[in-house]
């Protein structure tokens, strides 16, 4: 089941145009795990690894942090605090952000210990994020040949959930870290700004879509569904537009959600997928970046007669709509009359800004 869903999952990302079709994205994550593991500490079974074929002055800051994760397991249960979320890979990756973001700091502070600086004192991190992930890239040829979001996407926790425990250690002490574990963040979007945690708390608006499956017909089955979040949407939009444009694009984000369907028969795929932004501007400025980004990925694409919000594709139809402060997405590589489903993909949109 869990290859399975790992599969699914592989399509679905692949349909958003975070990985090459084809993917095979358990293959990729047992590589990454397998190759840059230095240490581990294992919850389930309640223990340490440290890899014995490293310098012992190596192995000490390694043997911090999985000591970190230890303590955080005897205090938190960290399988209850990440399976608790396991539908949800948004609070799932904050969590994770949150967990392996401590236990870096942690290990820093460690290695730090003889200036007696604390983790705050490194100062702006983005550079060191930039030079982590491009050594992570460069250390090993599997890693080389794995798609580059889902090496930035594993990295996620270690490097931007460095850069949150970092912004959280300048709030409070390391006492005051019980608070993150009683109540998380609960998206990408709160790790990578501090701030819509810590001052002005912005929790992702719950995003509620119709199932497809019956005006799809039998032969159509969900096989994934969950969210995209602010992270992959400005990795996404970035490959095809600058840099500014993406951060301006995904900054408004407030919620998603997309739902994956596979004809059984056939083999044709549907995605669909609806976003919730903070006003209508933001949803409009997202939309703008995505159409632009689109034509740059599909230079052929072009709007179907009379429809603005129907697009062919070299691969398939693509369907792009906004009302109000809601943007929907949908991407098929079917014959299919898009305009028919949309009607089930709208329910529910009119009241997720009103009810956060």
């Amino acid at each position: 089941l869990v290859d399975e869903a790992l599969a699914n999952k592989g399509k679905a990302m692949g349909m958003l145009g975070l990985l090459p079709a084809g993917t095979d994205l358990r293959a990729h994550i047992v590589s990454m795990y397998t190759h840059q593991a230095a240490g581990l500490y294992d919850p389930y079974t309640k223990t340490l690894y440290v890899a014995d074929w490293m310098p012992a002055q190596a192995q000490a800051p390694i043997l911090a942090h999985e000591l970190v994760h230890a303590l955080q397991d005897q205090h938190y249960d960290l399988v209850r605090f990440l399976d608790g979320v396991e539908d949800d890979s948004e609070a799932q990756a904050a969590r994770q952000a949150l967990i392996e973001g401590e236990a870096l700091a942690v290990m820093l502070e460690y290695q730090l210990q003889e200036q007696g600086l604390p983790v705050t004192a490194l100062g702006d991190l983005t550079t060191w994020v930039d030079v982590l992930v491009a050594q992570v890239r460069q250390s090993d040829p599997s890693i080389q040949t794995m798609p580059a979001f889902l090496v930035e996407w594993m990295l996620f926790p270690y490097t931007h959930g460095m850069m949150f425990v970092q912004a959280v250690r300048q709030e409070r002490a390391w006492s005051g870290f019980d608070r993150l574990y009683e109540d998380p963040p609960r998206s990408t979007e709160q790790i990578m700004h501090p701030a819509k945690y810590l001052v002005d708390r912005d929790d992702p608006t719950p995003v509620q879509l119709g199932d497809l499956r019956s005006p799809l017909g039998p032969s159509w089955t969900k096989r994934d569904e969950d969210m995209v979040g602010e992270f992959a949407i400005a990795w996404l939009v970035r490959q095809h537009v600058d840099a500014d444009t993406a951060a301006a694009a995904s900054g408004g984000w407030d919620g998603d959600r997309y739902h994956f369907y596979e004809d059984r028969t056939t083999g044709a795929r549907l995605l669909a997928w609806r976003s919730a932004w903070d006003s209508e501007e933001d949803a409009r400025e997202f939309l703008a970046a995505w159409r632009l980004a689109m034509q740059v990925k599909f230079p052929q694409a072009k709007p179907v007669v009379d429809r603005a919000t129907q697009w062919q594709t070299e691969t398939g139809q693509v369907w792009l709509e906004q009302r109000g402060s809601a943007v929907l997405i949908i991407a098929a590589d079917g014959e299919l009359v898009l305009e028919t489903l949309t009607g089930t993909l709208w329910q529910n949109a009119a009241g997720e800004r009103t009810s956060r």
